[in-house]
This record gives structure tokens, sequence and C-alpha cells, in this order.
């Protein structure tokens, strides 16, 4: 069976080139100024043929060549660089203790499980090295697992119990080279999840938030913040170190003025603990 070749094929088969060149053209990543020399190359061998139906079909054309530009554009673009995925966050976090010299960590805590999986036994044995903890106060997170537990009875759902996660790590001796101290929250529910990095000239930040859920179908606390991934701030970048320091001003504060020690005079820790 003979195929004829009509005005309409060649048409729509220029516009088809067209948009794969606008695809290439964006997806190699030319510069825009680029882009004239590179595709007069690329049709020098077709204008002789389609010249006289391009002239006709120019608004064709044109729609045809910003449809592979926009698709060549959306196809190139990924995630910023610095938005990193539960595992992404894992090797960045060792990258630095690996090749920078970590000497303080200020860490925005729930019940300090996520930094500390992360953490190599080795990094808590390094001289120098000062860790600070804001960890939600376990009389707090009682109240609200026993509210929250006794609103899901009958239900097939896992129990809510991470307050005596945090006391019993509160209990814990410390028994490495590294200076820790843990301070407890009890005037807000878990918001802020990150880690601030220090060294002597550098700092480094991870941040996320945690997620609420109020009656979580997997379980457990209403607060979510395992596989979440970070986002990444880098301070040698000024526009970064700015977001750090604001971060670590929010540390501050809550650490100065809205958290206590664990052997800190307060009747609800004396009750707790003697139960």
């Amino acid at each position: 069976m003979r195929r004829v070749i009509t005005k309409e094929g060649i048409v729509a088969a220029l516009g088809i080139l067209l948009g794969v060149v606008g695809i290439s053209a964006t997806v190699l990543g030319l510069k825009p100024d680029e882009w004239p020399d590179k595709i007069d190359s690329w049709l020098i061998a077709f204008q002789n043929f389609f010249v006289s139906e391009a002239l006709n079909h120019k608004w064709k054309i044109t729609f045809a060549f910003a449809v592979g530009i926009l698709t060549g554009y959306i196809f190139k673009r990924g995630p910023p660089n610095n938005i990193l995925t539960a595992v992404e966050f894992a090797h960045k976090y060792q990258e630095l203790f690996a090749n920078q010299d970590i000497r303080s960590l200020l860490i925005f805590g729930y019940t300090y499980e996520t930094v500390r999986d992360y953490q190599k036994y080795e990094h808590f044995y390094q001289d120098g090295l000062d860790i600070k903890v804001l960890n939600r106060c376990w009389i707090a997170e009682k109240i609200d697992e026993e509210s929250h537990n006794k609103k899901i009875e009958g239900l097939d759902l896992r129990k809510w119990r991470k307050s005596e996660t945090i006391h019993q790590a509160a209990l814990s001796p410390w028994t490495y080279k590294a200076r820790r101290e843990v301070r407890y929250y009890d005037f807000s529910h878990p918001i802020i999840k990150g880690v601030i990095l220090k060294s002597k000239k550098t700092t480094w930040a991870f941040v996320n938030f945690y997620e609420w859920k109020e009656v979580p179908p997997e379980g457990g606390s209403q607060f979510k913040g395992a596989d979440l991934g970070m986002i990444f701030l880098d301070g040698s970048i000024s526009q970064e170190r700015s977001k750090i320091h604001a971060l670590e001003s929010q540390f501050e504060l809550v650490w100065k003025f809205r958290s206590h020690k664990l052997d800190a005079p307060r009747r609800a820790y004396a009750a707790y603990i003697s139960e």
C-alpha cells in the first residue's frame, strides 16, 4: 500500500522536529544565547526542503517550538539540591562529620531518636564535641498520650507510647567523651525537627517540621517526622547563613527560657520520677 505524503504531514513532522530540538537544547543545558547558533546548525540540512511549508505555517511551527522548550525545561528541572530524602540526609550528615571539624551540635529533638540513629558512635568520642539537645518533656508527652489513647480505645490502632522512651533516655548515663546536655520543653508540642552543626569556621543545618495527624492510620504518636527528609542549609552561602542564624536564635530562646534540666526543682518532675 503506497503512502501519500501530504502538506499536513510535512508540517506535523516539522513541528515534531522543532519540538525535539527545543527539548534537546534545554535538556542539554545550553544557555539561551547559545540556542540560535546550535539550532541553526541542526536545521541547516532540512531548511531547503521545508522552507516553503515553514513560511506558510509559521504560527504552528512557533507553537511547536515553544512547547518543545517548555517540555524540555520541565524535564530538566529537578528538585532543589538542598531538599534531601531521609537517605540523602543520613549520607550528608555523615559526610560533614567525616570532612569537617564539627565542634558543636544543636539538636531540635522530640525523643532524640532520629539524629541519634544517624550518629556514629565514634563521633561521641570526639574530643571537644559539645552537644545540646532539646527534647520534649515526658510529663507533657504523657498527658497527650493518655488523652489520645483514650480517644482511640476500641480501634485497632497502635497506642501512643513515647513518654517512657523519653523518660528512660533521660535517666540513662552518658558515658562518652563528647559533652552532652539535654533540656526538656513542655510549653509546646513538637514543631521543629532539625540539627545545627558548627565548626570553627562554618555552620550547617538540617531542618524540617513534624507532621501532626489527629488519628494516624499507622497508630502511635500524633507527631510524625520519620522518613520526611530534611532541608539542608549551607552556612558558607550568605543567604543560607542568615536562615541558619534565625534557626539558631529559636534554639537559644527555648534553651535559655523555655526548657529545664532533669534535676530542675519542679514538683511535676519530682512526682513523676518517684512513681
